[in-house]
């Protein structure tokens, strides 16, 4: 069944395949039969636009040949008359030109001549003129001569002065410009010394904080040392108790009263663990009540040591041993009050460097007390000796906490003492600095000053330069004078004899020139009474003759422009015939085409719908197959269920069969063990330990375990594992040189790449402030330069008429205008593609908000500015705005839109 499905799957595949490609060619033929049905269509449109537009022309040829021809009457009528008029207004125009002729002649002639009269007469005006102007020149050139002579006098006296004040001056400026390198040179002493100052200040700044700090934490913790000790934490239960409970006698536990070297701590502890937690009252009747308080209320036990009961029992130790320290009680110093105590605990121990010695005084029998060493061996008066490591005991956490406690008041002593000093250190370098800095206020106010006179002199120099050069252009300027007004007296006087003899002559020719003048005039009033006459006859036929010339220049205009249109109509409806007879056999061809798509169209949809019929045929037996299968299913399911509960059935069986086998081998084991045992009697009396022995037996069988049948298959898992693992580790190791090698790349191109861009913002930042700030200089400092992984940056400027300061030490205004200048100045180096900035100009004023937003706005064709602010200036720079608002009872905020904003601007201007 499943290879019949297959089939008949892969014969509907390929019948759905074929049938697809059907559609397809089917669909293309649709579309473009349709397309050539459009195309037929506005063919056919085209061709009945074509026909109607040819009779259009016929009707346009039909006037236009019309027009032409009655232009043409027209004009052979008008050129009869023209011809008629023609030789009359050629004789009178032929008298006219004649006339006009020896008018224009005689015109010309008499005003040539009364041009001539009124030049000579001007000449002989300024004839005149000159005369007297030169008369007057004369004896003015005779008086200006004297003048310019007492004027080179005092110009050149004026000359030497200058000269003298100018050398003055310029020895004065050199001095002054060596003062000013002098105190540039100490300012610039003075700021790397304040900057030194600066870093040595910041650091014992931070020192100072840090000892703070160390100091803090560890008296806060001495604190709870010293307060844990005084509320005796760490003793046992019932001692501490007694020690808190208040009643009078008790002088405290003995390990709080007695004092020794650190370094007899652990022979100590091991000599008397017990007794270091003994607590010290004055009588008997003191340690009964301590006891009935521990007794009533079931507080533990205490041992208390009475100082009217005790008795102590001091040995002596006389021999001369090396390595003994001395007996205990020598070494351990208490108050005299508790020397009895002293002598009761610690008179029968001898104290030791090892445990050699020890033994050897134990051997020879020279103490007869118990012995310790130093590393708390413990060797007992009949021999018994007990060593090892302590584990962390109550005793030894007391005895740390007491050495803690005596390290923690040294090192807070010592923490103290170090603030002490850094801060005299800090202020003194602060009085230093103060000093130094008005030291540089004066140095800056007198560079000023020096600039300032320094800018003076060299303007005084330049202008007595000048006035130097003023005085030798003047006396230059007066000795040409002098020359050239001794040159014109003599011009002058030849001018005036020369201007006399000119008017003489100018006078005759006037008179001969008024006399041609009449003569001239009366012919010219002849010519032009006759000129009129003419024209009053001749006037009527020469304006119609001239009308009737412009008018057949304006018919023939019209014929030709008529003509012309005429043959570009013929051309035109030559064009559209031949478009007709085009369109008629494209029509034709579509037409055609279209007969031949609907054929192939029917023809695929008959394959198509049959080989549909087919895929209909092969579903039903696919369906018919499913339905079979089925069937087959069911029967196949039932029958490996009834298989399945066989199969595990039979197993069972099989188990039990084994199992069975199993016990009867190891009976049969067991029958064969017991035929080789004896018999052995044993005694009643050893009964029992015989029991016991045996039961032992049984118990350490049944805890010894299973034996590990898979530790083979284990090692060789594990030593997979760990061959994995170093395989793994060498990667790792590998994997971490090649990181580290990245590393060290990366901290050289880091450090390369942050002082290129320290020395590139270094530069736009004191470029920005100059900008940004007027006159101010902007720089940056690295701190702590040898360690580049700890290094800052400060920064520093210097306001007009003010000290060098850092940042910390300026106004709100003045650190707003230098942080934007810092922001330009990264901005030049590498921009950012938008930056926020809340309310920046808070702590300015109106000139410097305005200065901030011009620079603003040259950055933005670098980054989009958004801006936070209340600020009405900053609002109308805004290219847009948004408003945000809150509704103060749900505590939501919401958004303004900028046409909602100017709505409300709007509003509120018109309500104030």
């Amino acid at each position: 069944i499943d290879l019949e499905k297959e089939e008949v799957k892969k014969e509907k595949l390929l019948i759905d395949s074929r049938n697809k490609e059907l559609r397809n060619v089917i669909s293309e033929k649709e579309k473009e039969k349709a397309v050539t049905s459009e195309r037929l269509d506005n063919v056919k449109k085209e061709k009945l636009v074509k026909e109607e537009y040819g009779l259009h022309l016929d009707n346009k040829l039909e006037k236009k040949t019309e027009e032409i021809s009655n232009l043409k009457n027209k004009k052979d009528e008008i050129s009869k008359n023209i011809l008629e008029m023609a030789a009359a207004n050629k004789e009178f125009e032929a008298k006219i030109l004649n006339l006009e002729t020896i008018k224009n002649e005689k015109s010309d002639l008499i005003e040539n001549r009364n041009k001539k009269v009124r030049d000579l007469e001007l000449e002989k005006q300024l004839a005149s003129n000159e005369i007297e102007n030169n008369e007057k020149k004369l004896k003015s050139s005779q008086d200006e001569v004297e003048n310019f002579k007492q004027e080179l006098e005092e110009v050149n006296k004026k000359l030497v002065a200058n000269n003298e004040e100018k050398d003055l001056v310029n020895s004065q400026l050199e001095a002054r410009k060596e003062e000013l390198t002098k105190t540039e040179e100490r300012n610039e002493f003075l700021s790397n010394q304040l900057s030194e100052i600066s870093k040595t200040i910041n650091k014992l700044s931070q020192d100072i904080r840090e000892f703070e700090y160390q100091e803090k934490t560890s008296s806060g913790k001495l604190e709870a040392l010293v307060r844990m000790d005084e509320n005796n934490e760490g003793l046992f239960k019932g001692v501490k108790e007694v020690l808190n409970s208040g009643i009078n006698g008790i002088d405290g536990v003995l390990i709080s009263l007695i004092k020794f070297d650190e370094k007899f701590e652990k022979a100590v502890e091991a000599a008397i663990p017990g007794n270091l937690q003994d607590i010290i009252v004055e009588d008997k009747e003191v340690a009964k009540k301590c006891i009935a308080f521990l007794t009533e209320r079931k507080l533990g036990r205490a041992s208390f040591l009475a100082l009217d009961t005790i008795k102590p029992n001091r040995r002596e130790f006389k021999a001369n041993t090396n390595g003994v320290l001395g007996l205990a009680a020598d070494l351990i110093t208490a108050d005299s009050k508790y020397q009895k105590v002293i002598d009761f605990i610690f008179g029968g121990l001898l104290i030791v460097e090892n445990i050699d010695i020890a033994t050897d005084i134990l051997n020879k029998n020279l103490f007869s007390g118990n012995i310790v060493t130093l590393t708390g061996e413990l060797v007992s008066s009949r021999g018994r000796i007990t060593g090892g490591e302590n584990q962390k005991s109550t005793i030894n956490q007391i005895f740390e906490r007491k050495k803690e406690i005596k390290i923690l008041e040294e090192k807070v002593i010592n923490l103290k003492s170090k603030i002490t000093e850094d801060s005299k250190k800090r202020e003194n370098l602060s009085i230093k600095l103060e000093n130094y800095e008005n030291e540089m206020d004066k140095i800056d106010s007198l560079e000023d000053s020096i600039r300032k006179s320094i800018e003076l002199l060299k303007k005084d120099f330049e202008n007595l330069s000048e006035k130097s050069e003023k005085i030798s252009k003047d006396i230059r300027s007066i000795s040409f004078n002098i020359e050239d007004a001794e040159k014109y007296k003599t011009s002058y006087q030849d001018r005036i004899n020369s201007s006399f003899s000119t008017i003489e002559e100018t006078e005759k020719h006037i008179a001969s020139l008024k006399k041609d003048i009449e003569v001239d005039e009366n012919l010219l009033k002849q010519t032009m009474s006759e000129i009129d006459t003419l024209n009053k006859q001749f006037s009527d036929t020469r304006i119609l003759f001239l009308n009737n010339q412009s008018t057949i220049e304006q018919l023939e205009k019209d014929i030709h422009s008529k003509e012309i249109e005429n043959l570009e109509l013929t051309e035109e409806k030559e064009k559209n015939s031949k478009v007709i007879i085009e369109l008629s056999q494209n029509i034709q061809d579509l037409e055609n085409l279209e007969e031949e798509l609907q054929s192939q169209i029917e023809e695929h949809t008959k394959i198509y719908n049959s080989e549909n019929r087919d895929i209909e045929n092969l579903n039903e037996r696919e369906q018919n197959l499913t339905n079979e299968e089925r069937e087959l299913s069911k029967d196949k399911s039932k029958l490996e269920t009834d298989s399945l509960h066989a199969n595990d059935r039979f197993e069972k069986i099989v188990e039990v069969l084994e199992k069975i086998k199993t016990d009867i081998y190891n009976i049969n084991e067991k029958l064969n063990e017991l035929t080789e045992i004896i018999a052995q009697v044993i005694e009643p009396e050893k009964l029992k330990s015989s029991k016991d022995r045996l039961r032992n037996l049984e118990n350490k069988i049944n805890n010894f375990g299973d034996v590990n049948l898979l530790a083979i298959n284990e090692f060789k898992e594990l030593k997979e594992r760990y061959d994995y693992l170093a395989r793994e580790r060498d990667d790792v190791v590998k994997s971490r040189k090649q990181v580290m090698d990245l590393i060290q790349e990366i901290d050289e191109r880091i450090h390369e790449d942050f002082h290129t861009t320290y020395q590139n913002i270094n530069e736009n930042f004191n470029k920005m402030c100059d900008e940004t700030i007027r006159n101010t200089e902007g720089r940056l400092n690295i701190i702590n330069p040898e360690d580049f992984e700890n290094c800052g940056i400060e920064i520093f400027v210097k306001f007009k008429n003010k000290k060098k300061q850092p940042l910390s030490l300026l106004s709100g205004g003045e650190k707003s205008m230098v942080a934007i200048a810092f922001i330009m100045a990264i901005f030049m180096y590498k921009p950012s593609p938008f930056t926020f900035l809340d309310e920046i100009e808070a702590a300015l004023d109106e000139k410097n908000t305005k200065n901030l937003l011009g620079k603003l706005r040259d950055f933005t064709d670098k980054s989009q500015f958004i801006l936070i602010t209340h600020n009405k200036e900053t609002m109308k720079e805004s290219d847009s705005i948004f408003g945000v608002t809150m509704n103060k009872e749900i505590g939501i905020s919401k958004i303004v839109s900028p046409d909602k904003i100017t709505k409300i601007l709007s509003e509120n201007k018109e309500n104030n």
